[in-house]
């Protein structure tokens, strides 16, 4: 009779609760939640030296980073409307379609499943819809939304891309700020 409950219970709920009952990569998960409490102070604390200087953004080393990244970067944009930066690390970059699709669909179930801590006593994650890659395109994107409906993390997303750039692929997981291109503004 329990055994039929338990079944009934895990089938009958929502995706949020397996990803509640699944385990997490802590290394993971305690690196992404340094990155994203950074987010509050634009990630000045988490800026290393200057990487390369462009008209409309500088881009700077990233002093944090996750497990599995080639390379972290934060960029600063020349808005005056918007003056956040993004952070960006490289989880994958070579010539093989396979690896890449694998990077790509690892690095969402990391993000998905990890467990934040904004700070103000309540726990936190990112949910968002798997965007399955193909060989056949150039770009793929999987974006992940807080669920904060006010506050500095109203808007803050996690973006996973899958490029292909003439053969050569890369997969890139990004953390900034994005209001949410379903709503109408």
């Amino acid at each position: 009779m329990i055994l039929l409950f338990c079944s009934a219970v895990i089938f009958s709920t929502k995706a949020q609760l397996l990803k509640n009952v699944i385990p997490v990569n802590t290394s993971f998960n305690d690196s992404l939640n340094r990155i994203v409490n950074a987010y509050l102070n634009n990630y000045r604390h988490i800026q290393g030296k200057i990487f390369q200087e462009q008209s409309d953004v500088d881009i700077y080393y990233s002093t944090q980073s996750v497990p599995g990244a080639s390379e972290a970067l934060i960029y600063r944009f020349h808005s005056v409307e918007d003056s956040t930066a993004s952070w960006q690390a490289v989880m994958y970059n070579g010539d093989n379609y396979k690896e890449a699709a694998k990077v790509y669909k690892n690095t969402y179930r990391l993000v998905n499943k990890s467990r934040l801590n904004f700070g103000n006593g309540k726990a936190a994650s990112f949910n968002g819809t798997y965007t399955g890659p193909s060989e056949d395109l150039r770009f793929t994107s999987s974006i992940l939304y807080t669920q904060e409906e006010s506050g500095p993390y109203q808007y803050f997303i996690a973006n996973i891309d899958l490029l292909n750039n003439f053969g050569n692929w890369e997969v890139r997981l990004s953390l900034n700020k994005k209001k949410d291109d379903r709503e109408k503004y």
